[in-house]
């Protein structure tokens, strides 16, 4: 299912002086990520041809659910999501396109 969510900054700043962001998923949308009653321990993003793991924050209470600012790629290696979503043109407030299937999140370069 294609849903949008925001690219959000967050209080976190890396060392570098970049600012984590996570992206934000109305809460609409946000059965897309549970699985009875209970948030997904995390999901497969799939961006271009490379899979990461991320981490899910939420709860049945919550507006939104976020996906986390850190990802964890095939070799187990941490990459940041702010310095992904640049790759593929994308900043902090600005709407971004998912396709959520299951436990799989894809996202697409911007247009």
């Amino acid at each position: 299912m294609r849903v949008r969510a925001d690219v959000r900054g967050t209080n976190l700043i890396y060392r570098d002086g970049t600012q984590a962001v996570e992206i934000w998923v109305d809460r609409q949308h946000r059965s897309l990520f549970f699985d009875d009653g209970r948030l997904r321990d995390g999901v497969e993003l799939k961006i271009e041809d490379k899979l990461y793991m991320v981490g899910l924050l939420s709860t049945l209470q919550n507006d939104y659910v976020r996906i986390g600012a850190d990802l964890k790629d095939e070799t187990g290696g941490y990459v940041r999501l702010v310095e992904v979503l640049s790759d593929l043109g994308y900043r902090k407030n600005e709407e971004i396109e998912l396709n959520v299937v299951g436990g799989l999140v894809e996202i697409a370069k911007k247009r």
